[in-house]
């Protein structure tokens, strides 16, 4: 039974995550505003993934399953790995190989140090508190 909830947990939060980031793109209005929202939306979610990872592998106060909902649920379903990789197909479509190849890996890039840098945020602040 702890295995459906954990299942339910991750479900819901995926749920909340997809229908924000869904909200974002749908409020951008064309196809470079659509590339900006949805880099933006990684970019942020990175840095909150880093954030909430290092609080909750530091501190165990949230219990698993929320731990669950928020990082593999809400953050897992706000950012979006196939987002990038359509928007970098469509960009190759239309002949422009080096704004994808730019846009591919400057996002994973981008993505990775605003991870580390959302982590070593959160144990800034929890050693001065």
């Amino acid at each position: 039974m702890r295995d459906l909830w954990n299942v339910l947990a991750v479900g819901l939060g995926g749920a909340i995550g997809t229908f924000l980031r869904y909200a974002v793109e749908t409020a951008a209005k064309g196809p470079d505003a659509s590339i900006a929202a949805v880099g933006a939306v990684n970019i942020v979610g990175a840095f909150l993934i880093g954030f909430l990872t290092a609080i909750l592998l530091d501190r165990s106060h949230l219990s698993p399953r929320w731990r669950l909902l928020l990082t593999t649920g809400l953050l897992g379903g706000v950012t979006t790995f196939g987002g990038l990789t359509a928007q970098a197909g469509t960009l190759l479509e239309h002949g422009s190989a080096a704004w994808a190849t730019a846009l591919g890996f400057g996002e994973v890039v981008l993505g990775l140090a605003c991870t580390l840098l959302g982590a070593g945020t959160a144990r800034r602040l929890e050693r001065r508190a």
